[in-house]
């Protein structure tokens, strides 16, 4: 099945959306449980939390409740070490330099709407030369309400001057697909974030395993029997960018043949 999105602005979420920031989150909090003598946590165990923030975290991490006197000590302990290990070791997300070329080659805006601070969020933004052409960069210091209220949206939207009815909001947590949704966004999940689960219903939001682009691709997709079986791509979703015509086109529809549900994120309808 191939669908196409319309659209002339796509916002995305930051964590776990354009950038791995797990492994520096988990660092800095490992590092003050050791300084307390408290056990570190296991990446894997916690890496599907990075998208609570640092209360959850600190919950988490000291076995303790928002209510207990040490927890605002501690989570204080623990954004101080974590603004010394922004950009150690996070990265951009495959695949998710490719989406952001294909956007600004096809002239369509794209910024950031995150529930991350701004002191933490903008060093982020800034050390990745991919998202050097974000229009705008919305945190929970510009707002009232964070997501999953739909008001950093819309005004991002507003800021850029496009309508949210021709707007793509990308996350990877619910709160995100339910912030896009109202603000009257079409709304993109993304499994290889930290939230979404691929056993859950999130409605009429497109969910998408991996992003590809066709400046990936360097020849004709008529050989991709020979890679994968006829079920190999069975249930999965697949954003392809720069898939109106040419290779990239084929590449979406031999995806397609082989069970994949493929979303084209092109700016206009063919």
């Amino acid at each position: 099945m191939l669908k196409n999105l319309n659209t002339k602005l796509v916002l995305f979420d930051l964590d776990g959306t354009l950038v791995d920031t797990a492994p520096d989150f988990v660092t800095s909090l490992n590092n003050i449980l050791k300084k307390h003598g408290r056990d570190v946590l296991d990446f894997d165990h916690v890496r599907s939390f990075v998208s609570e923030g640092s209360a959850k975290f600190t919950e988490i991490g000291f076995k303790i409740n928002q209510n207990d006197p040490n927890f605002q000590i501690y989570r204080n302990e623990f954004l101080k070490e974590y603004k010394k290990n922004l950009i150690n070791e996070s990265k951009i997300f495959d695949g998710i330099d490719s989406v952001i070329k294909y956007i600004k080659d096809s002239n369509i805006s794209f910024g950031i709407v995150t529930n991350k601070p701004y002191d933490y969020a903008l060093p982020v933004v800034n050390y990745f030369e991919e998202l050097s052409d974000s229009k705008v960069l919305i945190c929970p210091d510009h707002l009232k309400e964070s997501k999953p209220s739909p008001e950093g949206i819309l005004l991002a939207c507003k800021r850029i001057g496009i309508s949210p009815s021709h707007t793509v909001y990308v996350g990877d947590h619910p709160n995100d697909l339910i912030a896009g949704k109202r603000a009257g966004t079409k709304t993109i999940g993304c499994l290889y974030g930290y939230s979404l689960s691929k056993d859950q219903n999130y409605g009429d939001s497109i969910i998408v395993d991996r992003c590809l682009s066709n400046s990936r691709c360097n020849q004709k997709p008529m050989k991709i029997e020979n890679i994968f079986e006829k079920n190999f791509l069975a249930k999965k979703n697949i954003l392809v960018t720069g898939a109106s015509k040419g290779i990239g086109r084929e590449v979406a529809m031999a995806l397609s043949a082989y069970g994949a549900n493929v979303i084209l994120l092109a700016r206009d309808e063919e």
